[in-house]
């Protein structure tokens, strides 16, 4: 997995170190509904201080396990 794919109810991800990172920042709402994606294990949250929040997922899609980090934020 290393060139962008594009995941249900997250968007485009691309190749970033180790995982991937959204492309765009994700609502609240939409973060908290990742949980609820079939390929998704669990979700993290920063609480932003010192800078923007971030989400961090730990997720399996086909068999292959991978990160996706990315910012918190649109509405």
């Amino acid at each position: 997995m290393s060139k962008p794919i594009n995941l249900p109810g997250l968007g485009v991800v691309r190749p970033d170190g180790e995982g991937y990172r959204a492309d765009q920042p994700l609502s609240v709402e939409d973060v908290r509904d990742l949980i609820r994606q079939q390929w998704v294990h669990t979700v993290q949250v920063s609480d932003g201080q010192g800078g923007a929040a971030e989400f961090h997922a730990a997720c399996e899609l086909n068999g292959r396990p991978f990160t996706i980090t990315g910012q918190i934020g649109g509405c």
